[in-house]
């Protein structure tokens, strides 16, 4: 049993560090530029990659929409909500920034029934 522990001990010490921390060396970069989303109401994460502060805002202010945040540090990720579409296509621009860089990422809602 002694035996069993100290072999368990070494592979749990021996595990830990083999995990490898995670860096982004560039200032800014979105998952993507553009995300087509259906009519229904949801929501839908935007990754966000920086090696710094960065913030988020919408380019014109929406009612039909929100993010669950502003800003983060480092690799993050901002969920953008959205309300059911019963109109015509719809979109808006989501800005995000950090150290002296600016990305868009379009949001379209297709068009509702």
């Amino acid at each position: 049993m002694k035996r069993l522990i100290i072999i368990l001990t070494a592979v749990l010490l021996a595990s830990s560090g083999c995990q490898k921390e995670v860096t982004y060396n560039h200032t800014l970069g979105l998952g993507s530029e553009r995300n087509v989303l259906n009519a229904s109401a949801g929501s839908t994460p935007v990754i966000v990659w920086s090696n710094t502060t960065w913030t988020a805002r919408f380019d014109t202010p929406v009612s039909w929409a929100g993010i669950d945040r502003v800003s983060g540090k480092g690799i993050g990720q901002v969920i953008f909500s959205y309300d059911a579409n019963y109109g015509d296509e719809r979109e808006v621009v989501i800005r995000f920034a950090a150290g002296g860089e600016e990305k868009t990422i379009t949001m379209v809602q297709k068009k509702g029934n």
